[in-house]
């Protein structure tokens, strides 16, 4: 996930640090759509600071500060550094942030209940070592809820010419055009990710595909189909049956 010229280090600009209505809609998205899908994911889960949550690709920090809001302790990681600083302009209570990547999250000293991811796998190509790492930085019985594109929404976008365009001869790799950058993105379906989670020890619980909501759509100029749901959010539960850091491969 790390690079020497990180793409969203020039993006960081349009994460704004304060509400939805003054974020960029490709930002508002999430917070309107993604977090209220992940967030009831996570409330069976006590609310009090011995719950730790880490939000991997957490960007400017608003996820990990509404956790934090809802009671849990959080920490973020991210692999642009401009994010982590803008993250850190807003000090808050029981959350910490690190800059780095996958093998930040293998390090971490405090297991996790729960690894989220936002909005972020789909930007590395290879994700092997994030789920290896994430295996080992949860506790028993604790659950990675990921948010990546909907393929069917991808294809509906390059149907229509919109943000992203196919990588010639590479099956899930597409450019992501954003502000002058063209970003690789790896888009993989349901089955793809189930098979890959599994494989490294952890088991499938459930996959949703939240619609674009009248209010967002009211409140925000969306310039990208809205009739197929943009996100795929699934979650995996570590299975303590199997590990897969001492199976031999």
């Amino acid at each position: 996930m790390q690079s020497e010229q990180n793409p969203w280090d020039t993006l960081a600009g349009m994460f704004q640090t304060g509400d939805a209505k003054k974020t960029d809609p490709f930002a508002a998205d999430n917070m309107c759509i993604a977090w209220p899908a992940i967030r009831m994911d996570l409330e069976a889960l006590p609310r009090h600071r011995n719950t730790h949550i880490i939000d991997f690709g957490c960007g400017s920090g608003g996820f990990c500060r509404t956790l934090c809001r809802d009671g849990y302790r959080a920490t973020g990681i991210d692999s642009s550094i401009e994010m982590i600083e803008k993250a850190r302009t807003i000090p808050t209570p029981f959350l910490n942030y690190i800059h780095g990547d996958e093998r930040a999250l293998e390090r971490i000293a405090i297991k996790a209940d729960a690894i989220t991811s936002i909005m972020a796998l789909q930007f590395i190509e290879d994700l092997d070592p994030f789920i290896r790492a994430a295996y080992k930085a949860l506790k028993l019985e604790g659950s990675a809820v990921i948010a990546v594109f909907n393929p069917g929404f991808i294809e509906r976008c390059v149907k229509d010419g919109k943000l992203f365009e196919k990588q010639p001869g590479r099956d899930q790799a597409y450019d992501m055009r954003m502000i002058g950058q063209a970003i690789p993105t790896y888009i993989r379906d349901e089955a793809w990710h189930q098979d890959a989670f599994e494989a490294k020890g952890f088991k499938l619980e459930k996959t949703v595909y939240p619609k674009f909501t009248d209010d967002f759509l009211r409140l925000f100029r969306w310039e990208l189909p809205s009739d197929v749901p943009e996100y795929m959010i699934m979650t995996f539960r570590k299975n303590d049956q199997s590990n897969p850091l001492t199976r031999p491969e």
